[in-house]
């Protein structure tokens, strides 16, 4: 009886992750530990602003296409699950080029996402959001005749799992000129 209550404890025994500069920490109770008695409850950490950045080269040259954004997470452990929450995440997308002077489309996206075990979530209300490998990702809709793209969503987006491993953000962007597509990615 003995030897079943501790492979018992060993089952329950909750992991818990504290997500700290993208690296994880797990938690376990010693064996034997009564599953009752253990507390692996993680508080949320302070939130982590997480940067992205990135430069395509195209007709104005090297810097042609620039996208920028951050976006601010936190991570927290319960008994049985993980959470990392994002929050205030913006991106600012440009073509620097002069000719012609605003490109006929940007069409630009947010992507939230983490690794981990059993990730899951529920897609935010609202219109352009849609389920990626470990996370959500949000393209709102293209934007006609700029030169520049503001995405602001300040609202929580979370992101469940039994395990985090690490966190990520990043802002991407397809820009039509004349009949050319480009790409522009800043990941964190």
């Amino acid at each position: 009886m003995n030897r079943l209550i501790r492979w018992a404890a060993v089952i329950a025994t909750a992991v818990a992750l504290t997500a700290f500069g993208g690296q994880a920490a797990l938690a376990a109770s010693p064996a034997g530990t009564p599953a009752q008695a253990i507390s692996a409850v993680v508080p949320a950490a302070d939130p982590v602003t997480l940067h992205s950045h990135g430069w395509k080269s195209g007709p104005a040259g090297a810097h042609s296409f620039e996208v920028a954004g951050s976006s601010q997470v936190s991570t927290s452990c319960g008994i049985i699950t993980c959470t990392a929450l994002y929050k205030n995440s913006h991106s600012d997308t440009y073509w620097w080029g002069a000719n012609p002077v605003n490109a006929k489309q940007i069409n630009a996206s947010l992507k939230w996402w983490i690794t981990g075990v059993n990730i899951n979530f529920s897609l935010p209300p609202g219109a352009g959001f849609s389920r990626v490998t470990g996370g959500v990702l949000w393209k709102p809709g293209a934007v006609s005749n700029t030169w520049h793209v503001h995405l602001s969503y300040s609202s929580g987006v979370g992101i469940k799992a039994t395990v985090i491993f690490s966190v990520f953000y990043s802002d991407q962007a397809d820009i039509l000129l004349g009949s050319s597509w480009y790409h522009v990615q800043g990941n964190s």
